[in-house]
């Protein structure tokens, strides 16, 4: 994925989610389950945490409002090392968008 403008590793995992999440609630899925190896993102997704910054507050209550068009939804921690799937796809869907450009 890329943004056209800079983003911390935590914002670029928000990012993903939420572009994940519109992406499959425009296609009516009704079951969601998403890996992150954010341990931060994914413990203020579940709960776990609480949001002590503005940024964090604002990206939990987008996907808040996100993750109620879902019968279920699931956001699990992965360590990064198996969470080397989806680094390979952002970066192959990265290298596609730039060969367009």
């Amino acid at each position: 994925m890329r943004f056209g403008f800079k983003a911390t590793n935590n914002e670029s995992e928000w990012e993903a989610l939420i572009a994940g999440l519109t992406i499959a609630k425009h296609l009516e899925v009704q079951k969601i389950e998403d890996s992150g190896d954010s341990q931060l993102v994914v413990g203020l997704v579940n709960g776990e945490y609480e949001a002590r910054e503005d940024s964090m507050a604002k990206y939990l209550t987008h996907i808040q409002s996100l993750k109620s068009a879902f019968q279920v939804f699931r956001v699990l921690k992965v360590p990064r090392a198996e969470n080397t799937r989806a680094d390979q796809l952002s970066k192959l869907a990265t290298a596609k968008e730039l060969k367009k450009n």
